[in-house]
C-alpha cells in the first residue's frame, strides 16, 4: 500500500536506464505558471510541452526556477515562480508544485499531489500519491506521508510511523491524525470509531484489541510530542 506507485515506478524504471539507456534522461511534460503559454496537447489551463529540460534555460532563468542534477520528472507536472528542486528529485506524473516551494535532494513526490505556495521539503521525505501539503508547511528529512492524506497550512511534520498490522497499514505523521488502510481520522475519531470499523471489516477480537493498541499508542505519542513544558 505505502509504496511508490506502480505507474511512477516503471517511468522511473525508464528514466533511470532500466531499459537499456545507460544515463538519466529527463524527457517529460513540464507545465509553467505563464499566460502567455498555452499547451494544445492537454487539458490544462496555463503551461506548454517541452520535450527537454534544456530547453527550459532561460525561462527558469527569467522566472527564477532552480533545477539540480539527475531530476526524473514525469508528465503533466506543473512548476510555479521561484520554485527550488534539489538533486536526485523524482516528480511523478500530475504533481503540483507552487510558487516559492523548496525541494531538497533525494525527495520524492508521487503521482497527482498537490504542494502549495511555500512549502518546504527537507532531504529524502517521501510524499505518496494524491497527498495535499498545505501552505506555508514544512516536511522534515525522512518523514514519509501516506498517499491520500491532507497536511493543513503552516504545519511542521517532524517525524512519520509505519505499523505492518494484521489487515492494514497503519501510518502517523507527528499531527492529530492517524492512517490506517484507506481512512484517515484525527486521533480522537479513531477513538470513538475503532470498533464499528472492526466490525465493518471484519476484524476479530484479536485483531480489534491489537488496532486499540495501536491507536493508544499513537495517542500517547501525539500526546508527549506536543506538551509544552
Amino acid at each position: 500500500m505505502c509504496k511508490i506507485s506502480v505507474k511512477l515506478k516503471k517511468k522511473l524504471n525508464i528514466l533511470l536506464g532500466r531499459d537499456g539507456l545507460e544515463t538519466p534522461k529527463i524527457k517529460k511534460t513540464i507545465f509553467l505558471s505563464n499566460p502567455d503559454l498555452i499547451s494544445d496537447r492537454c487539458c490544462v489551463e496555463l503551461g506548454i510541452s517541452y520535450n527537454n529540460i534544456s530547453q527550459l534555460n532561460k525561462l527558469f532563468k527569467r522566472r527564477n526556477i532552480k533545477i539540480g542534477k539527475n531530476v526524473a520528472i514525469m508528465d503533466c507536472v506543473y512548476i510555479g515562480d521561484n520554485v527550488v528542486i534539489g538533486d536526485n528529485v523524482v516528480i511523478g506524473d500530475n504533481v503540483k508544485i507552487f510558487d516559492s516551494s523548496i525541494v531538497e535532494e533525494g525527495v520524492i513526490i508521487d503521482n497527482s499531489s498537490i504542494i502549495f505556495d511555500n512549502v518546504f521539503l527537507e532531504s529524502r521525505c517521501f510524499i505518496e500519491a494524491r497527498t495535499m501539503i498545505g501552505s506555508n508547511s514544512q516536511v522534515l528529512n525522512g518523514v514519509r506521508i501516506k498517499s491520500g492524506s491532507s497536511i493543513a497550512d503552516n504545519s511542521i511534520v517532524t517525524c512519520s510511523i509505519t505499523i505492518h498490522g494484521s489487515r492494514h497499514i497503519i501510518s502517523y505523521w507527528g499531527q492529530d491524525m492517524i492512517s490506517i488502510g484507506c481512512k484517515n481520522y484525527s486521533i480522537i475519531q479513531w477513538m470513538s470509531r475503532y470498533i464499528k470499523e472492526s466490525i465493518k471489516y471484519a476484524y476479530s477480537d484479536a485483531e480489534t484489541d491489537e488496532y486499540k493498541m495501536y491507536i493508544d499508542l499513537i495517542a500517547i505519542i501525539y500526546k508527549r510530542h506536543n506538551t509544552t513544558e
